[in-house]
């Protein structure tokens, strides 16, 4: 993988209060990063449908490197919620949250994106 900038690999995580998943999900995160020598995400609480209109955001916990969802199936998504837990669905199976084999090889592809 190409070394890419500090300043280009913006990864965010965003949760629901009400899913308790993103308590298991975001060390996972944070090691998957710490792996590729990136540094911590920012992360943001959903608490409003209008929260998660203008984040996009498809359910609890819901990642995205540079603006886009890390899953590749929930990119064009048009409905958003406020409320729940998310199934993600990678390589034909289904995950509460993503693996950090996961977020590694999804995060790589999205950050060599120009």
């Amino acid at each position: 993988m190409k070394k890419v900038k500090e300043s280009e690999a913006k990864i965010e995580f965003f949760y629901t209060p009400d899913c308790n998943v993103w308590r298991k999900a975001l060390p996972v995160l944070k090691e998957a990063l710490k792996e590729m020598g990136l540094k911590e995400p920012s992360v943001k609480v959903i608490k409003t449908q209008e929260e998660a209109d203008k984040f996009k955001f498809t359910g609890s916990p819901t990642i995205k490197v540079k603006g886009i969802d890390l899953i590749p199936e929930a990119r064009n998504a048009s409905r958003f919620t406020s409320m729940g837990c998310r199934i993600i669905w990678w390589k034909g199976k289904a995950f509460e949250f993503p693996s950090k084999e996961m977020i590694i090889e999804e995060a790589r592809k999205l950050l060599e994106m120009k």
